[in-house]
Order: C-alpha cells, then structure tokens, then sequence
C-alpha cells in the first residue's frame, strides 16, 4: 500500500506556495519567514493479536512570523487554501502591530542561512501492505507470549510509519527544502509470578525500513526485561557507583542540553550558567553534533530559522565549548545563533576508554544499574536532581536481581565529573548516541 504522496511533486507545490505567500507579504512588513511541513503516515496498533485501531495521517502545517519595526507575529494554522492564506497573514500581521517592541527580534544574519544545502540521505520510502505492518505488530507480541508462560497480559504492540516534508522560505530569497522517513516498532508486556506483577517494552526507531529490530528480536527483549523485574528486593540508603543504560544515559545528556539552551543562559536560569570554556566532564569524553548524518535521528540541513546546521564540538576533551543559540538567544547574548532553534542534532558521544558493557560490570564490580528513571526530578537553575529509579543490584562484576523504590539524587555537575567510563553499546534510537555510562559516589535512597 502507497499511502506516501509524491514528494518531488509536493516539495515543488509547497514551494510556490511559499513564493505566493511571500509575494501576499511583501510591502507590507520588512521581512517574514514562512515553514510548512506536510505529514503522511499511518499508526497501527495491536492487542491480542487483534487490530485495536488503525490511523492515517494526512497533515499540512503552516506557520508565518512577521516582523515588523522591531515587532514580531507568528501564527500557525492548517489550512493551505488562499483563503486561509490570506487570514494568516493578516492575522500575524495584526498581532505584530500590538506586541511589544524588541530589539533582538528578527531574522538571522544572511550568511548563517542555508542558501545551499548538503544532501543528507534521510528519506526511505517504504512502498507496504497494511497486512504486512499488522502481521510484524502481531509477531512482536506472539514471540513476548510465547517466551514465557509468565508472559500474561500485554499493553500492546504497535507499527508507526511516517514521511515528512519541510519547506522553508523567508524575505531574504532563501526558499530551501528536506525530506524525512521513519518507521517504529515496539511492543509492551506484563510479567507475572506468586508474588509480582511487571512490564516492560522494547522498540525500534529507524530512518529506513532495512534497519529496523526484528519483530521477534523486539518481542524477545520485551518479555526479558519484564521478566528479569520481577520480584524485586529493596535495598539500604548508601553512596554507590551506578550505570546508567544508553537510554538513561541519552535522558541525562538531553537534561545537559537543557542547561546550555541560550534561552536559559539569556534568563540566567542554569546551573552551567558560567561554564562556557570549563571543564564538566572527565578530559576523555567529547561530545560532537553532526547534522550530516545519513540516517541520523536528529539530522537535518537548516534548523527551524533557516539557518545552516554545522558539525561542532559540545564537548571537546571535557570542556564546553558552546552554547546552543537560536537566533533571538543569540542577539541577547552578542553572538551569532549556532543553528539550534528547534533542538539539537546528533550529539555523538565518544571516549578515549575503549570498553564493551560486561567490561563496564568489571569495572564497577558493586553498585546499581540503573534502566529507567521515574518522575521529573530536576532543577535546572541549581543542577540538584531526585528521580525515582527502577534498575539491578550489581556483584561480582555480574547483574544478581532487581531492586525497587529506590531514588537517586545528587547535583549534576557533580555527576558530569564523576563519569568513569562509557561502553559501547550505543543506542542509535534518538539524536544523543551514547553508550551506558558508569558514575562513582551516586546518593542512593532506600530502606
């Protein structure tokens, strides 16, 4: 089944609509950036073997930012008709002439924008039969059930797929364009014995089809992990080293990207606040952004401004480098924006300490494994954190069992500087691609 629309055809409709648009604005403010992103895909889910629900999508986007004498508007809207046009436009116009003037607002400086672009290979059509996807949601589940008859009941299994254009114009002539794919897979299931009830999930998050888990790789991993939490043991309050798997690992450093967020820096509402060009990681650890990567979860040529994404050093020998600025942020600050309106892309985490996940268990010998963090414990302004954790008590250089109602606490400039070492088990599931991450003298509470 083609439920993809054409995208060479779409990019170019998209475009002159943006040119029309722009043509509707000029004269009447002094300079406007306009983004519409079109959205087609499908999401499937399954419970029981049964299809639960299925839904297609079929999404335009348009948003318009006006600016005008130091005065910005933006307005969002789904309707691309040129009646709708038309509304937006007046519409940001107006809420421009009542906003407050600000000196920083406006577009980026034209030699950031992406007048040209890298191609960067991010976008595999998937030409498939609803029958098929159904079929891979369903196997998924069957393989959770049939690996253990203390496999239950099922939160269910789900298949997403979706294709995305971005279009984005402004009043300097820059008209530019990209095409995404991605695809997932997952599925969520319940444990049980005398005593205990748990679940857990496993997924996969691919730009291209030929690189996503298999159905019974995901339906395997799901029942272990449920099944390894069951009946677990409470532990005493004490200071311990702890690893943190690649998907806590990814939430830490996604809360690090936080902190260094020009709108924090600009509030003064970070712990990193006076940072820029210090040491907060061990000297081995680097941590690069790279735009250009062919299937990268979080490339892209522009960023939300239009402004050209480069590769860069974050983190280079333990030192920040870099703060991430949008435009706006940038102007407060005096600099120029670093091409992060809109998030981050790609942060690639890299360590001269070459070691696999069991050499990581050698390495801690005793302490905690951490594989999920619970609550939003943290405060950005002071770095002091508290999140419930749900994870493994470790011995012997070897996982013995579960433990529960446990938290973790700390500040994290000092978790930063108390990394040990980073394994190699990269998760490639999000834009942070980092290994598990082993930290000494962690506050543990429990009993």
């Amino acid at each position: 089944m083609n439920i993809f629309h054409s995208t060479n055809v779409e990019e170019q409709l998209l475009k002159e609509k943006i040119i029309t648009i722009l043509s509707l604005i000029k004269n009447k403010v002094e300079n406007a950036a306009i983004t519409i992103i079109r959205t087609t895909g499908i999401n499937i889910n399954i419970r029981f073997g049964k299809l639960e629900n299925i839904e297609f999508h079929n999404e335009s986007n348009l948003i318009i930012t006006v600016f005008n004498k130091n005065k910005t508007g933006t307005v969002y809207s789904s309707d691309l008709s040129m009646n709708g046009i038309h509304k937006i436009i007046e519409g940001a116009i107006n809420i421009s002439r009542h906003t407050t003037e600000d000196i920083f607002s406006g577009l980026p400086e034209k030699k950031l924008l992406a007048f040209k672009i890298k191609k960067i290979n991010l976008f595999y059509p998937w030409n498939f039969q609803l029958e098929t996807v159904k079929n891979l949601a369903i196997l998924a589940e069957n393989t959770s059930f049939e690996y253990d008859k203390r496999i239950v009941n099922t939160e269910g299994s789900s298949f997403d797929a979706y294709i995305t254009t971005k279009v984005f114009g402004n009043t300097y002539n820059m008209i530019q364009a990209y095409h995404t794919s991605q695809y997932s897979l997952s599925t969520c299931v319940i444990a049980k014995n005398k005593h205990d009830m748990q679940r857990d999930y496993e997924y996969s998050f691919v730009r291209d089809i030929k690189d996503m888990k298999s159905p019974i790789w995901i339906g395997t991993k799901s029942a272990e992990k449920a099944l390894s939490r069951l009946s677990p043991t409470k532990i005493k309050t004490m200071k311990s080293s702890v690893i943190l798997n690649s998907d806590v690992t990814a939430e830490i450093l996604l809360l690090f990207s936080m902190a260094i967020n020009g709108e924090n820096i600009y509030k003064k509402s970070t712990f990193l606040l006076d940072k820029l060009g210090k040491k907060i990681f061990p000297s081995w650890i680097n941590i690069q952004e790279d735009p250009d990567l062919d299937k990268g979860i979080g490339s892209k040529p522009f960023d939300n401004e239009g402004v050209k994404t480069k590769f860069r050093y974050i983190i280079k020998q333990g030192i920040l480098t870099t703060w991430l600025l949008d435009n706006y942020s940038g102007k407060k600050l005096g600099k120029l924006s670093t091409g992060n309106s809109g998030g981050i892309h790609n942060w690639i985490v890299t360590s001269t300490l070459k070691i696999n996940f069991n050499g990581l268990l050698e390495n801690m010998k005793t302490g905690l494994f951490i594989t999920e963090l619970l609550g939003n414990g943290i405060n950005l302004i002071t770095g002091d954190y508290s999140y419930g954790a749900v994870g493994f008590w470790v011995s012997n250089n070897r996982i013995q069992y579960s433990v529960s109602e446990i938290t973790i606490s700390g500040n994290l400039k000092d978790l930063f500087l108390n990394v040990v070492n980073i394994s190699n088990d990269i998760n490639y599931k999000n834009s942070i691609q980092c290994g598990s991450m082993l930290i000494s003298d962690v506050q543990v509470s429990g009993i």
